[in-house]
């Protein structure tokens, strides 16, 4: 899974602003699964300690996005797993899909531009 690097920022900031550039450049993103949203469906999410912080006062985030083309095929994901003011990104590679592979590459340029700039404004 090719690692795309990661954000000084919370994950809820980083994933809401690679939706919108991802929207702006014409891609359709889903997001299939949302740690949090997963814990908060829990009968008692209190019970589920984090294991990174030790408590249930969790703040780490691991979401899926799928990403869609206009044109037919497979999404590709991309996944941010992150807690406190830290996302770290990786893009799933669809190795047995190469048709896929101008996606691919096109996706890891917006994400990685957008990354860069949010550098260089914080």
């Amino acid at each position: 899974m090719p690692k795309l690097g990661s954000f000084n920022i919370k994950p809820e900031i980083a994933l809401g602003l690679i939706t919108q550039d991802l929207q702006a450049h014409g891609y359709l993103v889903i997001r299939s699964f949302d740690l949090r949203s997963a814990r908060e469906a829990l009968r008692d999410p209190a019970e589920c300690a984090c294991s990174y912080h030790g408590t249930s006062l969790c703040n780490c985030q691991y979401v899926v996005l799928l990403i869609h083309t206009q044109e037919e095929g497979e999404p590709i994901s991309l996944i941010a797993h992150g807690h406190e003011e830290n996302t770290h990104l990786a893009l799933v590679d669809a190795e047995h899909a190469t048709s896929e592979e101008k996606t691919f590459q096109s996706i890891r340029s917006i994400v990685t531009a957008l990354m860069e700039s949010v550098l260089l404004d914080g």
